[in-house]
């Protein structure tokens, strides 16, 4: 079976066992902690749950824009809030959002896809307010090798990072991993330290005249996820043989 790409992701009950799922949240985790008190523009919102998650964060208002009526239609009924403007606009245009008068721009799994991403990024740097942040996520094509039939231009960090800054006075580029995780729950916050640093599946770009000075960062554990990984009938013919080398003495532990 070849590998299938999802391009609309639905935030659902039976996502909830995927990795993608954990991937798509974390990012806005990430936003959360930067809405509170902002306009803020969600391009690209898809179904609409990241933008529910930023108005319900403490945005004072959430432009949420896609191209497609329909899945405006769908997003405005799935997930309603007071705060949220769902609105039909192309990311390249943005031509119902005025001129300097969003705090945070949120565009996840956005530039990749677009025929003309200079006009893409050109529209984000007018819509921003002074001191604006603008998030932007994207495949590390160095991991990706552009497999994804849907994805126009995927980028290295060297060629994301010079081409934010053609329209972005500053630039950091964070890494977005996966892995396996393990914790203990007592009932009250969890702390948690990275073990090992894998391959950056992902980009977050942080792009603005002024970054923050300090910014935690997101993660999601999905035990699901796991137990999904676990019972995959690949996965566990893999186990099968390599148990049956380590007893044979081929693999030495």
């Amino acid at each position: 079976m070849g590998q299938t790409f999802d391009e609309r992701f639905e935030f659902n009950q039976a996502s909830q066992n995927q990795l993608i799922y954990d991937e798509h949240l974390v990012r806005y985790q990430l936003a959360q902690s930067l809405a509170s008190g902002k306009r803020v523009l969600d391009v690209a919102t898809g179904s609409g749950y990241g933008a529910k998650m930023l108005a319900e964060a403490g945005a004072v208002s959430v432009k949420a824009v896609d191209i497609s009526q329909e899945t405006i239609f769908k997003a405005k009924k799935n997930y309603n809030h007071k705060n949220i403007e769902f609105i039909c606009d192309s990311a390249e245009g943005l031509s119902t959002i005025p001129n300097n008068s969003i705090d945070l721009v949120v565009s996840f799994e956005t530039i990749e896809h677009l025929p003309n991403y200079n006009e893409y990024l050109k529209s984000l740097k007018r819509v921003l307010a002074p001191e604006g942040l603008v998030l932007i996520s994207t495949p590390n094509k160095e991991v990706s090798k552009q497999k994804n039939p849907f994805h126009i231009k995927e980028f290295t960090r060297d060629e994301l990072e010079t081409i934010l800054k053609q329209y972005f006075n500053k630039v950091r580029i964070l890494n977005q991993y996966n892995g396996l995780a393990s914790y203990i729950e007592t009932g009250k916050e969890t702390k948690g330290s990275l073990s090992s640093n894998g391959e950056t599946i992902y980009f977050v770009a942080l792009c603005g005249d002024k970054l923050p000075e300090e910014l935690n960062g997101a993660a999601s554990i999905n035990p699901s996820a796991l137990e999904h990984w676990q019972n995959n009938p690949g996965w566990k013919i893999v186990n099968w043989f390599y148990v049956l080398l380590v007893r044979a003495g081929i693999i030495k532990r």
